[in-house]
């Protein structure tokens, strides 16, 4: 007995986006059209000119059975980055997803800033501390331009996992620690190196809740800064100022509203020619100090 096989007609880029635009806003996640646009781009290779012009074209199996899995992710309530795996962070797609912080554009503020403080150091030491996904680290060591010893440092091993991975994936030089930088300090000798910088944990803790349900799918140990949200800055330059050189550089990412107390912190340990460094929207947003005893 014959059956008749049912064969599924694979819809057209167009009629993607427009079902996918649906699906989004029923979710009730904003920036649709440009979230879309951001998924085409990784599942397809489509950008906006494309899809008027190409409109009408069918995409490969394998890529539309992609981008329906990245599409459920993200109505599911995950961000966007989780969603589809990588997050872009000064021109470099690092790998993410549930255990690591999410690369924001304000930290390349604190990359800048500490590029900037010792560019006239040869070979200089450094390390990054609460890592995270390695963004920090490798965008120092692609931007320094020159020989440099970096370490980088993280406690969990959800995030060490994508920290590696984005290692592997830039050939980095640097030293991986998989430890708490609250411990570890003591495998490094006084006056050992020229750049401390770090994004720590700098979230109230009573400020967690309400946050955007998206960031609640990040980490909390990456967020939670303590009931002052100073906790971290504090105990970083208790254990760690005593490894900087002298003239050495201690760089910080800061929140919002967070300047005068971290600056505060930072003068209590010595540190001296504080500058501060505001990101697009006028915040500041990271804090450097030097060494001079």
């Amino acid at each position: 007995m014959k059956t008749n096989r049912i064969v599924m007609k694979m819809p057209t880029y167009k009629e993607i986006y427009d079902s996918a635009k649906k699906s989004l806003q029923s979710a009730g996640i904003e920036a649709v059209n440009s979230e879309i646009l951001n998924i085409f781009w990784y599942c397809f290779g489509i950008d906006r000119s494309d899809l008027l012009f190409r409109g009408s074209e069918i995409p490969e199996n394998s890529k539309y059975i992609k981008f329906c899995e990245i599409l459920q992710r993200r109505c599911g309530g995950k961000p966007l980055q989780y969603a589809v795996g990588e997050c872009n962070f000064m021109d470099m797609d690092l790998y993410v997803g549930e255990g690591v912080l999410i690369p924001r554009e304000d930290t390349s503020v604190l990359v800048s800033a500490s590029i900037d403080a010792i560019k006239d150091i040869q070979n200089p030491k450094i390390i990054d501390l609460c890592s995270g996904s390695g963004c920090v680290a490798l965008a120092l060591e692609r931007g320094i331009g020159r020989p440099c010893d970096i370490y980088a440092v993280e406690i969990s091993d959800k995030a060490f996992k994508y920290l590696s991975a984005n290692h592997r994936k830039y050939s980095s030089k640097a030293k991986l620690i998989n430890d708490d930088v609250f411990s570890c300090y003591k495998n490094f000798e006084d006056g050992y190196f020229d750049l401390i910088v770090s994004n720590p944990p700098y979230i109230k803790s009573d400020d967690i809740k309400n946050l955007q349900s998206e960031v609640l799918f990040e980490p909390k140990m990456a967020l939670d800064g303590g009931k002052d949200g100073l906790d971290f800055y504090e105990k970083i330059c208790e254990f760690w100022i005593p490894k900087l050189k002298k003239g050495g550089i201690l760089s910080f990412e800061i929140g919002q509203g967070q300047y005068d107390d971290v600056k505060k912190i930072i003068e209590s340990f010595g540190l001296t020619n504080i500058k501060v460094f505001l990101d697009i929207n006028d915040i500041y947003r990271a804090i450097i100090g030097e060494k001079f005893i």
